[in-house]
């Protein structure tokens, strides 16, 4: 019997199966890249004096060589970016720590002690470490001011090296004689046990791609919200909690179709499954059918609605009907009975089976505190640097910090955790009751008795109920629930409702041999998955019914009478607007604004934009002429609606009463349950309209989100009109019809005679291609007038609606049916639209400006023919393009010439891109208005000469600076960092060009050392400000 080992052994050991382990090293890798991509973002972000970027990855990456420019660029740039690097280099290092250790135990546990294979091995461990720790102390050296240039090409050289030993340590681990076989194997059995996890796989990759994966654009939206537990006031602790509290649950109900999905192959050496029985699958479409019909005859359903309905039974009833034909096919006549269709089990499948399952786990688990630990990197590092002492953020640095140690904590402590409870086998007890002896059985990973099988059975249909009951109360009460738990909560509660659902199908189908309409296509099980992936694509394809996502017609009146262009720019002119003196003569600019889209990112950043032309004054809010939108600058641009709005519009306007998460969490829960079920069923469950609305009816997700809107911001509930407001003037807010491809218009302005006459069928039904919007009739080329294509109809959107027509995003919201069949009384008999997001034909909108130009030009030349400069000034046009996409400051070096061979792709795939770009649409309308004066009117063309000059091209350009800062996200929720974001640099923009002594002290010393850049070659903001600050308002003469 051996001694008992001493204390310091007993920590030892303690500490390499805990700290040590091999799944917090793995972790703290994990953690340790997460904040190195988050600083690189930061460092990619930083613009050199002469306009360009540069990523640290690059200077670190294999193309080191290329970017040797890079520390010269970031030494002249004002921002501390060589802070940046040194805690880049400090998560290196325990990324090096981590890596050299988990690979020091690989190539002892794949070689045999004493041989020279391991030597070999454990030596290109050791040089790759060497090359990246020598990398490291050249990023710092370089870092310090001053260091000398040459430093370049030996960190250029550690680079290389670095690559090369890890080239080589992959090398010898996959294609090494001693160890590339077995490590091949271990591969394959790897993959083989992802397979048999894949409904789990699928889940926690999702849920891993869009919590830890770092880039710009949609992919941040579920960081933002981890970021939004965060606010002004402190910690918003219940969508943290309920956050958490779903990763619980749904871990729970993962590692128990995990379980199961191992025992699957550790059951017998042959198949001895029993046959399936048919009347489950009777009794499935019976009961949706039921089901259907009910709540389809409340619900009043057009004859077409009930199409995706009888798919759906149809498809149920066919599997059974056609075992059923085979059965009875194989049973009269003497044809042998299929051979096995499942393949003898082995350990080995059963281990690799586990070992996945566990693998997948151990993530899910650290996923809960990995996830808003990446969110809060980047809020972190900018405080760190001092990006935050002005802010309201100022003082929250220390418990964000501790916040995100804690999530970081819990991530690495609960994934060891769970890795070493799941370790024993079998796993420790859970107790002696009834519970504890269903849950051991759970969680055994090898073969149970009857007994266990059938608690198990038991156990299988309370998760059952469990699941269902998630996905049953979101369907009732999505809003309600969405609102408490938030956006977070909702995802992971349903996802891991809707994967226990399909694991108890699968589980318990599996135990059993498939139906022979299954075995006839060789199968092994029925395909659960297949079948839910398969059926609602068939469903979708067949899918006609028009009230499943109709416009909403909810408010009361009737589609307004709109102003035709000619007598709304006619009162513009003539109205107590300002014009102001230029070259000697008064001039009164016209200004149009084109509302870049890009969700609820593009609506803050158009209310920021324009909010500064009222607080410059009512001259330079009284100056829009019009406003044209594409998706969230749709939103932004009919936020500013006066009409029940508690902030009045104008400068004081905002979107944080609903940018928010509740309207992206109802979305979420209306795609997730009951946009799904009614999708793939045709079964629409009414849900209560609890916060937000009254009673019970079918909603879906764009109608919640609507709702949201509407409670939270009260202008948007009030019916949809025709009169201008400040700083917006008439709105255009575009949309896109996807069956004819059609740009179409929800205008508060009728901007062509004539309206859709040509294409009305009067009483009669047109068919699919009656909108030929492309026609020579048609009132702009490819363009739908919605208000002149609907007619006279006795019900109205409201402002929520008309909006989120331009906003409704491919994939995220669904597109916007109009049929006879869902439209109100008075309507004409139009053909079917579908309407999508603006943003799928011209997401910079300027396009419609640019169809506008040849009819608001001819009045302005009009106009200026009849003006003298004087008592009635010229009018000259000018073009406000609010985008919310930085990087207009920064220089795009051209792509090289390309091998012959691949000139025609390039060309074909390429070329139509700048085309549409919003450069070349204001290019195209710079010209479009250039010619507003009338032949031989010398003081016009002077007057739009200098206007011209101070304001380049006639276009001003608002675009966020390219600076080291939050991602802001595209969906629809954003942080009160995003927003701080956004709203900070709208009032850096305002300022840029503007006179300093007509500008608030304090903004000018906040953006001190601004470079102005973002305009790129067009006029700034501040610049068309400086226009109206000597402007009184005065009637025309």
């Amino acid at each position: 019997m051996s001694a008992a080992a001493s204390p310091r052994t007993v920590w030892r050991r303690r500490l390499r199966a805990s700290v040590f382990s091999s799944v917090a090293l793995a972790l703290l890798a994990l953690a340790a890249l997460l904040v190195m991509n988050e600083l690189d973002r930061l460092i990619a972000d930083v613009v050199s004096p002469s306009g360009r970027t540069h990523a640290l990855s690059g200077v670190y990456g294999p193309t080191a060589f290329l970017e040797t420019e890079a520390w010269g660029d970031w030494a002249a740039s004002a921002f501390p970016v060589a802070s940046l690097i040194r805690a880049s280099v400090l998560a290196d290092l325990v990324l090096i720590a981590c890596y050299t250790t988990l690979l020091v135990r690989l190539v002892r546990r794949v070689t045999r002690e004493g041989i020279r294979v391991r030597r070999w091995g454990l030596g290109l461990v050791a040089a790759l470490a060497i090359a990246d720790l020598a990398e490291d102390a050249l990023l710092v050296a370089l870092s310090v001011p001053g260091a000398p240039g040459w430093l370049v090409w030996p960190q250029v050289a550690a680079t290389s090296a670095k690559f090369a030993a890890g080239l080589a340590v992959a090398g010898f681990l996959l294609l090494g004689r001693e160890v590339g076989d077995r490590a091949r194997a271990a591969l394959g059995r790897g993959w083989r046990g992802l397979y048999a996890q894949r409904l789990v796989a699928i889940v926690v990759g999702a849920i891993a791609a869009v919590s830890l994966v770092s880039a710009d654009g949609v992919i941040e939206q579920l960081p933002d919200v981890y970021r939004s537990w965060i606010g002004y006031g402190g910690l918003d602790a219940l969508p943290l909690v309920a956050t958490l509290l779903a990763f619980a649950v749904t871990g729970t109900g993962l590692l128990w179709l995990a379980r199961g999905r191992a025992r699957r192959y550790a059951r017998s050496e042959y198949d001895d499954r029993p046959a399936s029985p048919l009347l489950p699958w009777l009794v499935t479409a019976a009961v949706a059918a039921v089901v259907g019909v009910a709540l389809g005859i409340a619900q009043n359903r057009a004859p077409a609605d009930w199409v995706p309905l009888v798919v759906f039974v149809a498809a149920l009833v066919a599997i059974p009907g056609s075992s059923k034909l085979i059965r009875a096919v194989r049973s009269g006549s003497d044809a042998a009975a299929p051979p096995t269709l499942r393949p003898a089990d082995t350990h080995e499948d059963a281990v690799s089976a586990r070992r996945a399952g566990d693998g997948l786990i151990v993530l899910w688990v650290a996923l809960a505190g990995l996830g808003p630990f990446k969110a809060l990197v980047t809020p972190l590092a900018l405080a760190a640097i001092g990006a935050f002492d002005d802010s309201r953020f100022a003082g929250t640095t220390g418990w964000t910090a501790a916040l995100a140690a804690g999530f970081l904590l819990l991530g690495v402590a609960a994934g060891v955790g769970f890795r070493r409870w799941a370790a024993s086998d079998p796993p420790r007890a859970l107790g002696p009751t009834m519970v504890g002896a269903t849950l051991g059985a759970a969680v055994q990973p090898g073969e149970v008795s009857e007994a266990q099988q059938a608690l198990l059975n038991r156990l299988g249909i309370v998760v059952l109920a469990v699941s269902s009951g998630v996905v049953l109360a979101f369907l009732l009460l999505p809003m309600a629930i969405s609102a408490v738990v938030g956006a977070a909560a909702v995802i992971v509660l349903l996802a891991g409702a809707w994967t226990g659902i399909l694991g108890w199908l699968t589980l318990s189908l599996g135990r059993r041999r498939p139906l022979e309409v299954f075995q006839v296509l060789r199968l092994r099980s029925a395909p659960v998955v297949t079948l839910l992936v398969v059926l609602p694509v068939v469903a979708s394809s067949v899918q006609n019914a028009p009230s499943l996502h109709a416009v909403r017609f909810t408010a009361d009146g009737t589609l307004p009478t709109r102003a035709q262009l000619a007598p709304a720019y006619a009162d513009w002119y003539a109205g107590d607007s300002c014009a102001t003196t230029v070259g000697g003569v008064r001039v009164k600019p016209l200004v149009l604004v084109a509302a870049e889209g890009g969700g609820i990112r593009a609506a803050t950043w158009t209310v920021d934009v324009l909010r500064e032309l009222p607080a410059a004054g009512d001259c330079a809010a009284d100056a829009v002429f019009a406003s044209t939108g594409a998706s969230g600058g749709s939103v932004g641009l009919a936020s500013f609606r006066t009409e029940g709005n508690p902030r009045s519009g104008g400068a004081q306007q905002s979107t944080i009463d609903f940018a928010g998460d509740d309207a992206l969490s109802a979305d979420l829960a209306g795609l997730l349950a009951g946009d799904l079920v009614g999708a793939v069923s045709g079964i629409r469950v009414p849900s209560s309209g609890i916060p937000h609305a009254a009673g019970w009816e079918w909603r879906d997700r764009t109608a919640m989100q609507e709702l949201t809107w509407e409670s939270q911001a009260p202008q948007f509930a009030e019916p949809f009109d025709a009169a201008p407001v400040a700083p917006t003037g008439y709105l255009v807010l575009g949309s896109t019809d996807a069956t004819s491809l059609c740009k179409v218009l929800v205008s508060q302005l009728d901007l062509s005679p004539g309206g859709w006459t040509q294409t009305d069928a009067g009483e009669g039904a047109q068919t699919a291609a009656a909108p030929d919007c492309a026609s020579r009739r048609a009132e702009f080329a490819s363009t739908i007038d919605l208000v002149d294509y609907l007619g006279a109809c006795r019900a109205n959107l409201s402002w929520a609606t008309a909006a989120e027509l331009s906003a409704r995003f491919p994939f995220v919201s669904p597109g916007g049916r109009i049929s006879p069949d869902t439209l109100p009384a008075g309507c004409r008999r139009v053909a079917d639209l579908q309407l999508v997001d603006g943003g799928s034909t011209d997401n910079s909108a300027i396009g419609t400006w640019v169809d506008v130009a040849p009819a608001l030009t001819a009045l302005i030349r009009a106009t200026n023919a009849a003006a003298d400069g004087g008592a009635r000034p010229y009018v000259v046009p000018v073009l406000l393009f609010a985008t919310n996409e930085p990087g207009s400051d920064v220089i795009v070096a051209p792509d090289g010439t390309r091998p012959d061979a691949l000139v025609p792709l390039a060309a074909i795939l390429g070329a139509k891109g700048p085309q549409t770009s919003p450069s070349a649409w204001l290019r195209r309308a710079s010209d479009a208005y250039l010619q507003a004066c009338p032949p031989d009117a010398d003081a016009c063309e002077r007057a739009v000469a200098a206007v011209r000059r101070a304001l380049p091209g006639g276009v001003v350009v608002a675009s966020p600076s390219t600076d080291p800062a939050i991602s802001v996200p595209l969906g629809w929720s954003l942080s009160s960092f995003s927003r701080s974001r956004l709203r900070f640099e709208a009032e850096g923009q305002a300022l840029c060009g503007r006179d300093p002594a007509r500008a608030d002290p304090d903004a000018l010393a906040a953006h001190a050392g601004d470079p102005c850049r973002a305009s790129g070659e067009y006029g700034m903001l501040g610049e068309l400000l400086d226009h109206f600050d000597e402007a009184t308002p005065a009637p025309v003469g």
